[in-house]
């Protein structure tokens, strides 16, 4: 296309937007959202122990992100596009006092297809073949980090990596998904103590904005 020719000859990276890439199901970084429960705040839907504040939060431009004191079988999820290939990037924090086990699930419809756990080993598993399985991949608490899940429906897999790591192998899944994933549910689902957080949910991780070329202003685009 003629924009990808002109930031080619100008030797500046092309924007994402204009190239082919995987699709996600929904993208929030719950910045316009009320401090308080997430439940009914931009479709989200669960329980009210989910809250959105403005204290602690990744640096992405705003000033709010869900926080969940560590308690057990507490959620709230969020149905967006049905997406057969995909990928999914979600930044999350875990307090060092926590033995909280945050939680992250993929639904088709009301079905689980995909499904992992920050654990207090403080090591990312997913759950496949009936038991929950380590992903070899580690992360430290109290700074934020991004997960990163992809799958493919050629032969139902997901692969995880975490901050842009190399990821994984493709690994079975908790159920095999009929037309793709549209739901993206986050919480815990064990612990007693200490604060879980989650946000920005996107297809990519967080870049940024940087000064300097704005390619509608320089194709006098108003």
């Amino acid at each position: 296309m003629r924009l990808c020719w002109f930031f080619k000859k100008k030797g500046w990276k092309i924007p994402k937007y204009l190239i082919g890439h995987p699709a996600t199901i929904l993208t929030d970084n719950f910045n316009s959202y009320t401090d308080g429960d997430l439940n009914t705040q931009g479709t989200w839907s669960g329980d009210v122990d989910l809250d959105i504040q403005g204290t602690t939060y990744f640096n992405d431009g705003g000033t709010k992100a869900v926080q969940l004191t560590a308690v057990v079988e507490k959620y709230c999820s969020k149905t967006g596009t049905l997406t057969n290939d995909g990928q999914l990037v979600i930044y999350v924090n875990r307090t060092t006092d926590s033995n909280g086990v945050l939680s992250i699930t993929l639904f088709e419809g009301a079905s689980v297809r995909i499904n992992c756990k920050c654990e207090t080993d403080e090591t990312l598993y997913t759950y496949y073949s009936g038991v929950w399985n380590s992903t070899g991949l580690t992360f430290s608490e109290n700074v934020w980090f991004y997960i990163k899940i992809e799958w493919r429906s050629s032969d139902h897999t997901a692969r995880f990596s975490i901050d842009g790591g190399t990821p994984t192998g493709w690994l079975a899944t908790q159920g095999t998904w009929v037309n793709g994933i549209d739901t993206v549910r986050i919480g815990s689902n064990a612990g007693t103590a200490g604060t879980l957080y989650f946000d920005y949910i996107a297809e990519e991780s967080y870049t940024p904005p940087t000064a300097g070329h704005d390619f509608t202003t320089l194709l006098g685009v108003t």
